[in-house]
């Protein structure tokens, strides 16, 4: 087991999107990261360390599907 899961990264990036979207700071970056995460976790590396983003990226098709334009995460999207 990863002694810093994708699990735990991905509910990190939440908080600080979350933040920063109540302080009015766009964080265009972080929101998709937090989308790859939030996929590769969905395909099952949630316990996995952040070396599991780059089999992913390299083993699925989903990333094209990300919205780069994704809205500002609200507190009611928190996972």
């Amino acid at each position: 087991d990863a002694e810093f899961p994708l699990r735990w990264m991905q509910k990190d990036m939440q908080l600080a999107t979350v933040s920063a979207y109540e302080s009015g700071v766009a964080t265009p970056l972080t929101n998709i990261t937090k989308e790859v995460y939030r996929l590769a976790m969905r395909d099952g590396h949630d316990t996995e360390d952040f070396s599991a983003i780059y089999d992913y990226l390299t083993n699925s098709h989903d990333v094209t599907t990300i919205d780069q334009k994704s809205p500002a995460p609200a507190k009611a999207q928190l996972h």
